[in-house]
């Protein structure tokens, strides 16, 4: 849709073209569709070109297989701070796609370049606000997305906190999320609302840089922020959010362990890893117990 209201815009993949979800691009705008194979390093580097030369390039890589670009992202976009969009696909938990692809450590990896903000859709609305946003922002940006299908169902309840979005109020805790790790906060409300508990929930969106300013609002006023992610622990969004509150309140990061993940459907690893609803409000609800009695944390 962008593409035909703006004759700059094209699209680069490395061999995944149907998986990306670029085929019906390539049949519209063959002219503009390039796909280099299995080659990450040349399709970064290509978009940083065609961005010179005055092209409107989004690039469309799997999380794990942009892991790969790393030195082109950073001396042939970042440092020359041009414009080109990074649609990275596959970020969190992948399921069938198996242990070699899941994509939790790419945002450790990215989240400290210069130039280059990352943002994370939570819902097909925000998905299509951020590549709006990126197309039109003059620099580079990574928009990271799940694997998984996420209905827009929260589009009518947004209030905007910076460039938090939030989607809940209560007064008792505070539930951070990103990308599909939002819709297990929401889940997760649902549960504490039944054991008494009314959590406010907060669609981060811009993970790098992120909202200081908003963040440390909160922090203010919650002894323990909630940070939910489909990421490695260090270095993931519950880390930029640590940075980001400098010790005002404690930062409790829900995320994977620090490991390689093995094989498994989304439903079990989230279940076994603690990142599905009712182990997130337990995990709540164990720690505002310990607070409530003075118990070690």
């Amino acid at each position: 849709q962008l593409a035909g209201e703006d004759p700059r815009v094209c699209a680069i993949t490395a061999a995944m073209a149907r998986g990306t979800g670029l085929e019906a691009f390539r049949q519209k705008y063959p002219e503009r569709f390039f796909d280099v194979g299995i080659a990450e390093q040349h399709a970064v580097t290509l978009a940083a070109g065609l961005s010179a030369g005055g092209m409107v390039p989004v690039v469309a890589i799997y999380a794990t297989f942009m892991q790969r670009a790393a030195d082109q992202l950073i001396h042939d976009v970042c440092m020359q701070n041009l414009p080109v969009v990074f649609c990275v696909d596959r970020a969190g938990l992948v399921g069938a796609d198996g242990e070699t692809h899941q994509g939790i450590f790419d945002l450790g990896m990215f989240r400290g370049i210069p130039n280059l903000e990352i943002l994370m859709p939570s819902d097909e609305t925000s998905l299509r606000e951020m590549l709006v946003y990126a197309l039109n922002r003059g620099g580079p940006v990574m928009i990271r997305y799940p694997r998984d299908y996420i209905e827009d169902t929260i589009g009518e309840i947004r209030q905007r906190m910076g460039s938090l979005t939030l989607l809940r109020e209560g007064a008792d805790v505070c539930l951070l999320g990103a990308g599909n790790g939002l819709n297990r906060c929401l889940e997760a409300a649902a549960l504490l609302k039944e054991q008494g508990l009314e959590a406010r929930v907060a669609d981060l969106g811009m993970v790098s840089p992120p909202d200081r300013e908003s963040l440390r609002e909160l922090a203010r006023r919650y002894p323990v922020l909630y940070v939910v992610e489909e990421n490695a622990s260090t270095g993931g969004v519950g880390t930029a959010v640590m940075e980001a509150v400098d010790c005002l309140c404690r930062v409790v990061r829900i995320s994977l362990p620090d490991r390689f993940i093995e094989h498994g459907s989304q439903k079990e690893l989230r279940n076994r890893y603690g990142l599905d609803a009712r182990s997130i409000s337990g995990r709540v609800i164990r720690d505002q117990g310990n607070m409530s009695t003075g118990s070690p944390r």
